[in-house]
């Protein structure tokens, strides 16, 4: 009995379980760049986007190198500075030198100059790598396009679930925003979901249209279902849902 009151716990309980050694303390760590809430279903969403909140986007940078192309941009951006949505937080200039717009009194006086890299807000399009714990195999991480929503949960097609395993009765999720164009290049090309669609272990698809999406093609494809709206190009306009 510990001087505590509790009972003693043996080497194995020490080692064993989801609060044990191993799992609880060495097989994860802190690190930057990566936010985490619940997640709530959007149907809206294409299956490779993450809906993601407002306070999370402004609180998370990806440093852009800024190019004749991208300047007046990322100058509007600084001119914005960190109170606002979007915005940037950091200037880094070409000699390593970091300004800190959340305490420059005017960041609308600084002006960028080709080489120089903005911290700006993570926004709309951005590539994100996307998580559920227990991470058991690799379509547990895959790569969405980010896109800016209100409230404060991650939101999520129901299609993409399945390889995650996850639902909506509470489950969270980890985000991690790449910081380089190597690392955003690596995703779009072996990560992102479209490419995630066919599971390597059995050769099949590991994600398909479920629930009212299902129901809605059963529906939408019967014989009897007439389809007013829709112009048929040889002149009739309505079709029957069996053609469809």
């Amino acid at each position: 009995m510990q001087k505590s009151g509790r009972p003693l716990k043996s080497l194995k309980q020490r080692l064993k379980g989801k609060e044990g050694r191993v799992r609880g303390n060495l097989m994860g760590k802190r690190v930057d760049f990566s936010a985490r809430t619940v997640i709530t279903p959007d149907p809206n969403l294409s299956i490779d986007q993450v809906g993601v909140p407002r306070s999370i986007a402004a609180n998370m940078t990806f440093a852009e190198i800024v190019t004749p192309f991208n300047i007046d941009r990322l100058q509007e951006l600084v001119r914005r500075g960190n109170s606002q949505y979007p915005g940037a937080k950091y200037i880094i200039r070409d000699n390593g030198d970091r300004i800190d717009l959340r305490f420059h009194p005017k960041p609308s006086d600084l002006h960028l100059q080709t080489g120089y890299k903005v911290e700006r807000h993570m926004c709309d399009g951005d590539i994100v790598i996307f998580n559920r714990q227990p991470t058991l195999h690799k379509m547990s991480m895959m790569g969405h396009r980010v896109r800016i929503l209100p409230w404060s949960t991650f939101r999520l097609n129901l299609s993409v679930t399945t390889p995650y395993n996850a639902d909506f009765d509470g489950d969270e999720m980890n985000l991690h925003l790449p910081q380089s164009l190597e690392t955003r290049a690596e995703i779009q090309e072996l990560a992102m979901v479209p490419r995630m669609i066919v599971t390597p272990q059995s050769n099949r698809p590991v994600m398909g249209i479920v629930q009212d999406t299902l129901t809605a093609v059963r529906k939408f494809t019967k014989r009897d279902v007439f389809l007013e709206r829709v112009c048929d190009p040889n002149g009739s306009w309505s079709w029957v849902g069996k053609r469809v």
